[in-house]
């Protein structure tokens, strides 16, 4: 086996793994704090780490999905692979709506703007979950091709 396929198939796991990993955490982390709202400033300091976690993933996911098109040799099925990239798209830009409107959230919280603040989290919960559900796509998406 090449080298490079070896590499970028290993980038390609680190990469979900990462971002289902980190998914699920926040995931988790965010249903946690709804229930005990004393630990949501808590869980506001992990989730940065996490959102890292997963912006990295997604990027070892794209280099070397980049990288496993240049070194795959056999086939592949085409229009799952579309299908998966259009996945990986979603998350990106679900990625930089939940970053614009976890900065919205801080502003409101700032200004103790109630009304704002559940508005934001309504919203954040959503995209979170489609997030999640994107990220275990992604993931079975990659065993099938």
């Amino acid at each position: 086996m090449d080298l490079g396929l070896i590499i970028s198939r290993l980038m390609h796991d680190f990469g979900i793994a990462f971002g289902v990993g980190g998914a699920t955490i926040a995931f988790l982390i965010s249903k946690k704090a709804e229930k005990k709202p004393e630990i949501s400033q808590n869980a506001a300091f992990l989730m940065e780490s996490i959102s890292k976690l997963i912006w990295i993933g997604l990027l070892l996911l794209i280099v070397s999905g980049i990288g496993l098109i240049a070194f795959i040799k056999w086939p592949v099925n085409i229009p799952l692979l579309i299908v998966k990239h259009a996945i990986v798209l979603i998350i990106l830009i679900n990625g930089i709506y939940l970053g614009v409107n976890s900065k919205k959230m801080g502003k409101a919280i700032k200004e103790k703007n109630v009304l704002a603040i559940n508005k934001i989290k309504l919203r954040l919960k959503k995209v979170g979950l489609l997030n999640l559900i994107c990220w275990y796509i992604v993931m079975v998406l990659s065993v099938l091709l």
